[in-house]
């Protein structure tokens, strides 16, 4: 921005006028740009960028020295770094061990006022039990402070020695724990008469980092293998006094398993937000071994069971089909009963011969269908083709078992009552994620968790360390009760090449049904290789464009956000490791 009174190279020189008002200046390009940049990323930010630039120009020991070499400018430093990893959009990337730093952090949450907590009037009425720790003899002290500071009237009981009143909603915390200061006025937002039960998220002090313990909506599938809402938990007295428990994770489960899904969703209510420091060390994954859990958990005594019928679709894949279905047929008859593979307009001589050796084995049948591609109409069709009454397994004929029992997971899943469907984790050649289930996007359609994550360690939240409910499951490999999926009349064949799968899912989600995904079926998935033109080909690009039009059309008034996936967790980045306002 040019001086008043000077003269550039080249101009002509003009007198100096003096401005009398400086905000009617229109700020030049340069300027606004700047003022745009700065609202944008913030102060922190563009330090950042200033001294990578000159650590660049290897004057970062100048810059040091210009300084004092002051520790204000590491802090400055890291606290800008921090900042620069939040995009535009408020996005905040957290590190491999799941944890971002406390200063990053405190710019990124969104906390209500202890004031406004204060001044909400509440609907029910809340009482604080407080699991002591020999381990932590102040803990106590300090959970007492930090619940007194959000306000007057809140009882404090020590442990579970009590008797529960009906109407009061009893918050079980664990000595050290420290609510946040908009923690009750959060809990009594919307908790009307059939919220029995609430959850919600959680964080953790490590050193000076923070981890996010972002957890999924109601999850009693997942509730029953792993205590991933470490034990922290709401309950209305009248469920503890219905199942005569006064340990939350078992009451729950209890509470549960006396109801149906529909009942659990309206009557368990999720958070997505941390609203709770927790202080103890242990990280709540292991899965449960008590005897009460168990016998609380909704598993039903084991039915008899019958083999699944497979049903594959494929067109000239023949060392691709042939080493899947060798792997089918060496499951005894108990696990699988037959195998359908739907032939699309084969022509590779290799893939010819091997559908004709397949043929030849006694569980096999082969159709030829050879008409336009649409998955739908062709999983379809194998249904019918089918003789057997079990499951139905859906493959895609890119796809390589495994883990041994993989099949078995699936099945026991499916045998749960309120179950609609199962889901195994689906792995990259190269073992990375594919798809450990779906997730709700909208407006712009759905994302598969943790694709491209390298398990365990690039899985900070857990959602591959055991089974639990998902929005949808991708129909590479699917399970699914017969007479459910005869109920909804298949997959629509309006939906040819796409989301054919995540609408069936959406359709048993409105029954009241679950999809469940079980991380211990593995398979690996070359994800679409016996589709590679379609990434070329105009005519099925628009077809899925087409598609993806019907589907959002049809559910995205629905469902405007996904309630088993993490709320905090950037919907524009499938592998989980980035934080997001929402």
């Amino acid at each position: 921005m040019r001086r008043q009174g000077t003269r550039r190279l080249g101009a002509r020189r003009h007198e100096s006028r003096p401005v009398a008002d400086r905000s009617k200046v229109r700020p030049s390009n340069g300027l606004r740009r700047a003022r745009a940049a700065l609202e944008r990323h913030g102060v922190l930010a563009l330090t950042a960028i200033a001294l990578r630039v000159l650590r660049g120009q290897g004057l970062g020991k100048t810059v040091r020295l210009a300084a004092g070499d002051q520790p204000f400018l590491s802090l400055v430093s890291a606290r800008a770094e921090g900042a620069a990893k939040s995009d535009r959009r408020g996005a905040l990337q957290i590190d491999g061990g799941g944890t971002v730093s406390a200063s990053a952090w405190a710019r990124w949450v969104r906390r209500p006022s202890a004031r406004s907590a204060r001044s909400s009037g509440r609907r029910c009425p809340v009482a604080f039990v407080v699991w002591t720790d020999p381990e932590s003899p102040d803990g106590l002290e300090r959970t007492r402070k930090a619940i007194d500071a959000l306000g007057s009237s809140l009882a404090v009981i020590e442990d579970a020695d009590f008797t529960p009143a009906p109407e009061i909603l009893y918050i079980f915390l664990r000595a050290g724990d420290a609510p946040d200061a908009g923690f009750v006025q959060a809990l009594d937002a919307d908790l009307d008469g059939a919220i029995q039960i609430v959850s919600f998220d959680l964080l953790r002090l490590i050193g000076e980092r923070v981890q996010p313990l972002l957890l999924p909506g109601a999850n009693p599938t997942q509730l029953i293998h792993t205590d991933y809402v470490r034990s922290r938990l709401a309950l209305k007295g009248s469920v503890l006094l219905e199942v005569a428990s006064r340990e939350p994770r078992e009451a729950t489960l209890a509470w549960c398993a006396r109801r149906s899904v529909a009942e659990v969703r309206s009557g368990w209510r999720h958070i997505g937000r941390p609203l709770l420091r927790i202080e103890q060390s242990e990280d709540g994954l292991s899965a449960g071994s008590s005897r009460s859990v168990q016998r609380a958990s909704p598993r039903a005594v084991p039915r008899a069971r019958r083999g699944a019928s497979a049903i594959i679709c494929t067109r000239d894949k023949g060392h691709l089909t042939r080493q899947l279905v060798r792997q089918l047929l060496a499951l005894d008859k108990d696990q699988l009963a037959e195998v359908v593979i739907l032939s699309n307009g084969a022509t590779n001589p290799y893939a010819l011969q091997t559908l004709a050796d397949l043929a030849a084995a006694p569980r096999v049948r082969v159709i030829a269908a050879d008409e336009p591609f649409n998955f739908s109409r062709l999983c379809n069709r194998g249904v019918r083709e089918t003789r057997g009454q079990g499951p139905l397994l859906f493959l895609n004929d890119d796809i390589a078992p495994v883990s041994e029992n993989w099949l078995g997971a699936l099945a026991d899943q499916l045998m749960v009552p309120g179950t609609g469907a199962v889901g195994p984790l689906l792995l990259y050649p190269n073992e990375k994620v594919q798809c450990a289930g779906i997730y709700l996007r909208f407006p712009s359609g759905v994302g598969h968790i943790l694709r491209g994550a390298v398990l365990p360690q690039e899985d900070p939240l857990g959602l591959a360390s055991s089974p639990r409910e998902a929005a949808c499951l991708t129909g590479a490999v699917l399970l699914t009760d017969r007479a459910t999926f005869e109920r909804v009349g298949g997959f629509d064949e309006a939906l040819a090449l796409s989301f054919q799968d995540v609408d069936y899912g959406l359709k048993l989600h409105q029954l009241g049904l679950r999809n469940v995904f079980e991380p211990r079926s593995i398979l690996l998935h070359m994800e679409s290789v016996s589709l590679d033109k379609a990434g070329s080909d105009p005519g099925m690009l628009l077809q899925r464009h087409r598609e993806k039009a019907l589907f959002m059309q049809r559910w995205g008034p629905v469902f405007g956000a996904d309630p088993f996936y993490p709320a905090g967790l950037d919907l524009d980045d499938e592998s989980g490791r980035r934080l997001s306002r929402r």
